[in-house]
């Protein structure tokens, strides 16, 4: 399976309810718009509780740490940092993505102080795997064309959405070239390292 995503020609701002709704309950913010956790709903209506909606599920998890111990030794040769579980990265104004896999230059990282920021260095690359957002009012292919886009303007150089359902990867280049393929195709984290999602996912006993 492969194929090219086109932009949508119709970008839709994200609408939001006048209802006073908290500030821990948002996920991301494109655009200056607050995009509100999966579940914000049943918290509001006081049927699920802030930690029941926001903690990462098994399988992410799952996938997520299995990505990592694969890409942990090619970052380590090229100088990479990666940190992953909804990763906070500061874009620009009004620009504040949660992100669940990200690799930073470790020079980059040196020159930035620690503290309880958002990392606001553009990163090597971001994988992200599924979404935690809610996309009741808005088209989840709009949050996915712009989040790609704006990560890239950054100066990200790859962006990848691993989407479970469909068994599907996306990576997006600094070239602008989207390419979708399925788990059984190789992609290239690192160039000239294939990597086979289908049989890395059955090699760490993950069953999707």
């Amino acid at each position: 399976m492969e194929s090219t995503i086109a932009a949508p020609e119709d970008i839709k701002v994200i609408e939001t309810s006048e209802q006073l709704i908290p500030k821990e309950l948002i996920y991301e913010v494109l655009d200056g718009k607050p995009i509100y956790f999966k579940g914000y709903k049943d918290v509001l209506n006081k049927t699920k509780t802030l930690d029941d909606i926001m903690a990462t599920g098994r399988l992410q998890t799952l996938v997520l740490s299995s990505i990592y111990d694969e890409l942990l030794p090619q970052a380590k040769k090229n100088g990479l940092k990666i940190v992953f579980n909804e990763v906070g990265l500061h874009v620009s104004l009004n620009q504040n993505f949660s992100c669940d896999l990200v690799a930073f230059d470790k020079t980059a990282l040196a020159a930035t102080e620690d503290d309880i920021h958002y990392y606001n260095i553009p990163p090597e690359f971001v994988i992200e795997v599924d979404t935690n957002g809610d996309f009741t009012d808005t088209k989840f292919e709009t949050y996915f064309y712009e989040k790609s886009k704006k990560l890239i303007e950054f100066g990200a150089k790859k962006v990848f959405w691993i989407l479970t359902a469909s068994k599907t990867v996306t990576c997006v280049t600094s070239d602008e070239i989207w390419i979708t393929h399925s788990w059984q195709k190789p992609i290239e984290i690192f160039d000239g390292h294939p990597i086979i999602l289908d049989a890395l996912f059955k090699e760490n006993g993950i069953k999707i």
